[in-house]
C-alpha cells in the first residue's frame, strides 16, 4: 500500500491513517502493520470528491493520498478528474499517485528489509587524495 511505504521512506513514528471509500461496495483491504500508526477504514456513499472534502475538514487531515489513473472521458477534460477537484478545495495538501508510476516501483523497492538496512549503513570512507 502507498501509504505505508510513504510513511515508512518518511520515518514517521505515529500518526493514524483513515481508509477512505466512497462507494457502495464494502471493500475487504487488510491494513498493514506500521509501529506507531493506527488504521481506520470507513465506507461512505455519495459523490466521491465531496465525501473525501467533507472527512478530509471532519478528521483535520494533514494529508489526502489519492491513487489516480488519469481523465476517464469528455467531463473529466472539462470539469477535471477527482483528484484535480478534490485538490482545487483541499484543506490539507494532497498527493497524487498514478497507478502505473514509476515510482511506485522504487516505493516497492523500500519494501524489501535489505534495501532499508543498505540505506542505514554509514557511507564508506574513502582513503585522502595525495
Amino acid at each position: 500500500m502507498a501509504t505505508a511505504r510513504l510513511i515508512r521512506q518518511l520515518k514517521s513514528e505515529e500518526g493514524r491513517v483513515i481508509l477512505l471509500h466512497v462507494g457502495e461496495k464494502e471493500l475487504a483491504v487488510e491494513t498493514p502493520r506500521v509501529a506507531g500508526w493506527g488504521w481506520r477504514q470507513v465506507r461512505k456513499s455519495g459523490n466521491a470528491v465531496d465525501v473525501i472534502l467533507e472527512t478530509a475538514q471532519k478528521e483535520e487531515t494533514d494529508l489526502i493520498v489519492m491513487s489516480t489513473d488519469g481523465r476517464n472521458g469528455f467531463l473529466d477534460a472539462l470539469r477535471g478528474s477527482h483528484s484535480e477537484r478534490v485538490l482545487r478545495q483541499a484543506p490539507c495538501p494532497l498527493l497524487a499517485i498514478p497507478e502505473s508510476s514509476t515510482g511506485a516501483t522504487k516505493m516497492t523497492k523500500a519494501e524489501e528489509k535489505d534495501w532499508y538496512r543498505e540505506r542505514e549503513k554509514p557511507a564508506k570512507k574513502r582513503p585522502a587524495a595525495r
